[in-house]
């Protein structure tokens, strides 16, 4: 059983699969949704350019987790539905 869900909590959580490119529009979306107080979950297959792009909105003040993982394969799905579930 789940002890806590971002809706229930009222933390405004975004989730952006898919960065694109270099300065792709995925990242220019995830870095709005921070500038709006969201806590950013990012993800996408490759795991530095997450990790870069959340270090990227973290250092601008924003709050942001990495969640690599490919949003066709159900169990990376449900990896990282559980890691969103678990945002304060």
């Amino acid at each position: 059983m789940r002890d806590k869900n971002p809706a229930e909590t009222g933390a405004k959580v975004a989730w952006v699969v898919g960065l694109g490119p270099i300065h792709g529009t995925g990242a220019a979306v995830a870095k709005r949704f921070a500038e709006d107080g969201f806590t950013v979950v990012v993800t996408g297959r490759s795991a530095d350019r997450l990790e870069q792009e959340a270090r990227s909105i973290q250092s601008a003040g924003g709050i942001a987790i990495s969640a690599p993982g490919d949003a066709s394969r159900e169990e990376d799905l449900l990896a990282i539905l559980s890691r969103i579930e678990n945002i304060d």
